[in-house]
């Protein structure tokens, strides 16, 4: 299952010649995965401060952050 998911950095600067990139680890789920299972864990390289991280599209309500992680938030079965 692949979904496109948006996400938004705030609170860190651009460093040196690179920006700021957004990494997820373990970033596979099934369509069988239940409400709070985790999908991946995000974590950022580049740039300075801290981060949080928010969603621009939850892909209608099916995945939610607490705090690094990304998790199902919504049934994901059709």
């Amino acid at each position: 299952m692949r979904i496109g998911i948006g996400l938004r950095l705030d609170g860190r600067k651009r460093v040196g010649p690179g920006v700021p990139t957004i990494r997820m680890s373990g970033t596979n789920t099934t369509d069988a995965a239940s409400i709070g299972d985790l999908v991946g864990t995000l974590s950022v390289s580049g740039g300075t401060g801290s981060e949080t991280f928010t969603l621009t599209n939850d892909a209608g309500g099916l995945f939610s952050i607490s705090g690094t992680s990304l998790e199902v938030a919504g049934s994901l079965t059709a």
